[in-house]
């Protein structure tokens, strides 16, 4: 995470980015890819989850909303693609 973070740090409008991170803005086109790439992440990362142990296959629908909700704030959702 360190080195993402450093990578991320050291980015601006002049340098290009690595090749394994994708900024993509969110849209309607990549909502259920984020939803599956946030719920991923956050199931097997967040140490909450160990106690609790949500099924995947409904967190997933909680995640679709989650990220819906935040396409009309033109967010977006980094990913390392290594």
């Amino acid at each position: 995470m360190t080195v993402f973070q450093n990578q991320i740090g050291k980015t601006n409008s002049i340098t290009l980015l690595p090749d394994t991170i994708q900024i993509r803005p969110l849209s309607t086109e990549y909502y259920k890819a984020a939803a599956q790439l946030y719920s991923d992440v956050f199931i097997s990362d967040e140490p909450t989850t160990h106690l609790h142990a949500p099924d995947p296959s409904i967190f997933i629908r909680y995640a679709e909303i989650y990220v819906r909700s935040l396409i009309p704030k033109n967010l977006s959702f980094i990913a390392w693609t290594a």
